[in-house]
Order: structure tokens, then sequence, then C-alpha cells
């Protein structure tokens, strides 16, 4: 079956030829259980990682908005890897609007990312956040200076907390 990537990180053969216009349902259905997968996967993590979560109160981590963001980001990560013009930007924009957190459309993003108190959270276009990792209230990841090569904290390896 092979490992599993992040929605924005599965790579698919390119195909050549009159094959190349068929759609491939397979494919299709793959891509949106493994979808499905990442989208429990980060709910699993919110609960896992939250102390305030107990009992019959982890439901309750659906209501988190770093959740929310994290879950848009994908979907606005994967225009920007098409090259969609100007909807992923709305939509990071739109997310950044109802959850205090902006994520550049860019910004490459591993499993099971978890958002806590995520107000003044910004990650830049940049920014590279392994697995497992945790971010609390005003973190910024993937910021560049004013020189066009400056990088700041570019990113995060895998299982780290970041407050």
């Amino acid at each position: 079956m092979g490992e599993l990537r992040p929605p924005g990180e599965l790579r698919v053969p390119a195909r050549a030829g009159p094959q190349a216009r068929s759609t491939g349902t397979n494919h299709d259905l793959a891509k949106t259980w493994m979808d499905i997968t990442f989208m429990l996967e980060d709910l699993r993590a919110a609960a896992h990682r939250d102390p305030a979560l107990h009992g019959r109160h982890r439901l309750e981590a659906i209501l988190y908005p770093g959740l929310w963001a994290v879950w848009i980001h994908r979907l606005a990560h994967q225009l920007q890897r098409r090259r969609v013009p100007f909807l992923p930007r709305l939509i990071s924009q739109l997310a950044r609007t109802l959850t205090g957190i902006e994520i550049h459309p860019g910004a490459r993003i591993g499993r099971r990312l978890f958002i806590d108190h995520g107000a003044s959270v910004v990650i830049g276009e940049t920014a590279v956040i392994g697995d497992d990792v945790t971010l609390y209230h005003q973190v910024t990841l993937g910021g560049r200076g004013f020189q066009s090569d400056a990088k700041a904290i570019p990113g995060t390896g895998v299982t780290a907390n970041m407050e």
C-alpha cells in the first residue's frame, strides 16, 4: 500500500498519450480517502494533545479554530500547487478572518499539526512544518526579512512544540 503522505505531497506518475485524458476514478477515490484519513488524524491529534479535553468533551476538538485553519490550508495548498491564480490566497485570507490564524497557501505542513490557542499564529510561505508539531499562540514561522534570501525560523522538524 505504501506510506501515507500529506495531501500536498502526493506523487502521481504522469501519463502521456491518449491515456492521459482518462480521469482514473480509483485514484480520485484513494485521494479522497487519504484526505479524510488526514482530517481524522488532525482531529485525533487535537483531542490527544489538549489537556483540557477529556472524556465526553473530546468531541469539542472539532470546534477548535486551529483545526479548521489546517483543514482550510490543505485545500488552499492543493489549489496553489495546481497554480490556480488568486483563489488560494482568497481562501487563506477568509480562513484568517474566521480563525485568527494566518497560513500562507505555499507553506508545507506535515501530518497531525495541532495549533492550540491559535491567536496571532502566522505561518508564512517559506515555512516547512514536520509531522506531530504543536504550535501555541503568537508563533511566526517562515517569514522573510527585507533581504530576499533571508528566512526567519523557516520551519520545524518532526514532533516539536513551539511556544
